[in-house]
């Protein structure tokens, strides 16, 4: 008879198997046989396996609540999502022995890091950063924000000193100032090609038609058969991989939370960006230093360093940036903001001095940001895609 009998034993991570034999015939030798109990039967203590762990690093017995969490994911809907994660945090159910692997394969709705694919969702900002939180308390992010504490103070950065710490021309980190130069550019060459070759008709009323067609989608449709158009370019979508990849890994190393990396026109309008293409993260802190006009200096530091880091990704893959206009709009919407107002040479000089500290931490980590671009170049990946490979490819730091 088999009798299994659950005892808490180190902390409840196993059991104990105890079988009950008949007892032996007096005046029989006992070599090789086990101890007797008080019972006066032998006793076969057996321990074993603890309750195997799922991708999630979550034991077998927590099932009710990972049934929930992949449901929550499945469904899309994210606070769902992140109080059954909550529940399994507090319920003990990570292993703390077991570091999950963190495999692209793996990389579908059932796996660990599904829920980063809702970041996106409307009216999840204020959840974003408490979900990073968690999943790197929990170990399943233990590179999240890992570099903060090396981006150095601002300092003085002169031109000549950008060129020898980064090994590229400060002209290679200035990119065009942005769509409106290239759309003008695409009107007047439509019309002087209308004129130089004497297209009549329906040919020059083709041309011109489709200069028109551009303008007016910069104007209404913000770029988006504009952004059709140049992905049919060679090297086009890889360029603005690169450029987003940099954003990416600079965001996940200095601890802010992402949203999502957007590679389509389409959804690139749909979202408001500026450009045909971006990469949303959003910092709790950040927006509450925002709206009460008090801005912490490291927060600030290391936000610039991630709004300059596609255009120094840019510049460290094709020695030169094309993209990247409207990241720096944004930077000195953000440096003008100040009272008193910072002077022109200072914004100048933080600039440098952020794209100085953005081309370190990509060399830095260049395994993780030539693999994360190439991800978003060669199709369409998931935020959960590109945590992973982050996570499998950042050096441990010691």
């Amino acid at each position: 008879m088999n009798v299994v009998i659950p005892a808490h034993y180190v902390g409840k991570t196993c059991l104990l198997s105890v079988t009950l034999a008949p007892r032996p015939p007096l005046g029989r030798k006992l070599h090789g046989q086990p101890q007797r109990a008080a019972t006066g039967f032998p006793v076969n203590i057996v321990r074993r396996r603890k309750a195997p762990v799922n991708a999630l690093g979550v034991r077998a017995q927590d099932g009710a609540s990972w049934e929930q969490y992949e449901a929550a994911c499945q469904e899309g809907n994210l606070r769902s999502a992140l109080q059954a994660l909550d529940r399994l945090r507090a319920e003990g159910a990570f292993s703390q022995r077991i570091k999950p692997q963190l495999d692209i394969e793996n990389c579908a709705p059932r796996n660990k890091l599904a829920i980063l694919n809702l970041c996106a969702s409307p009216g999840s900002e204020g959840m974003v950063s408490d979900l990073f939180n968690l999943l790197r308390e929990v170990g399943l992010l233990p590179s999240f924000g890992v570099s903060r504490s090396t981006v150095q103070s601002i300092r003085r950065v002169a031109p000549d000193e950008l060129q020898r710490s980064t090994g590229l021309s400060p002209s290679a980190f200035s990119p065009s100032k942005g769509k409106s130069r290239l759309l003008t550019l695409s009107v007047i060459a439509a019309i002087s090609l209308a004129y130089s070759f004497r297209l009549q008709g329906f040919a020059a009323g083709l041309v011109l038609s489709l200069a028109s067609l551009v303008t007016l989608d910069s104007v209404m449709a913000e770029g988006y058969f504009l952004g059709r158009l140049l992905d049919l370019v060679p090297g086009r979508r890889e360029r603005v991989a690169v450029h987003e990849a940099g954003h990416l890994v600079a965001a996940y190393l200095l601890g802010f939370p992402i949203r999502a990396v957007i590679m389509d026109p389409g959804q690139a309008a749909a979202a408001g960006l500026a450009g045909t293409a971006g990469t949303l993260f959003w910092s709790k802190s950040l927006e509450e230093g925002l709206r009460a006009g008090q801005i912490s200096v490291e927060e600030f530091n290391a936000y610039n360093v991630v709004i300059f880091a596609g255009i120094a990704a840019e510049a460290i893959r094709y020695g030169r940036a094309e993209g990247g206009g409207s990241d720096v709009d944004i930077y000195e919407s953000l440096a003008g903001a100040f009272q008193p107002p910072w002077p022109r040479e200072r914004v100048s000089n933080n600039a440098r001095w952020a794209v100085s500290e953005a081309v370190k931490l990509l060399r830095d980590n260049e395994v993780a940001f030539n693999k994360t671009w190439t991800l978003l170049a060669d199709k369409e990946s998931t935020l959960a895609d590109c945590v992973c490979v982050l996570e499998q490819n950042i050096p441990v730091k010691k």
